[in-house]
């Protein structure tokens, strides 16, 4: 039998005896072997990711925001830190690293 105690984790497995018969039954008959059934929850609305760029950051921070926003779901929200100083060098990174964003954010999808 679980027991719970405040201010302890709970366990969230049932034992054999917290059960009386198997509640995916129902479901089991049409899984192959192997299989399992589970229980889906879908959350409403959709997720955000606010993205901070700072105005000085390196080729490695503008790899690692390409990863981030081709992975995040939902609205993403670019939050841009501080102000820049003209640099020929920055601006030639800064210039490809833009173009692969808009390539980025051509591909995921509308809402």
């Amino acid at each position: 039998m679980a027991v719970v105690v405040p201010g302890q984790p709970a366990q969230l497995i049932l034992d054999e005896e917290d059960v009386l018969e198997d509640p995916f039954k129902d479901r089991r008959a049409g899984l192959a072997p192997g299989e399992v059934p589970v229980m889906t929850y879908t959350q409403p609305g959709m997720g955000i990711t606010t993205i901070e760029v700072p105005a000085h950051a390196d080729k490695q921070f503008y790899d690692a925001m390409l990863r981030l926003l081709a992975v995040s779901t939902g609205i993403v929200i670019f939050r841009f830190l501080g102000q820049t100083i003209w640099d020929k060098d920055i601006y030639m990174i800064q210039q490809e690293v833009y173009a692969e964003i808009c390539e980025v954010v051509d591909t995921r999808p509308t809402y």
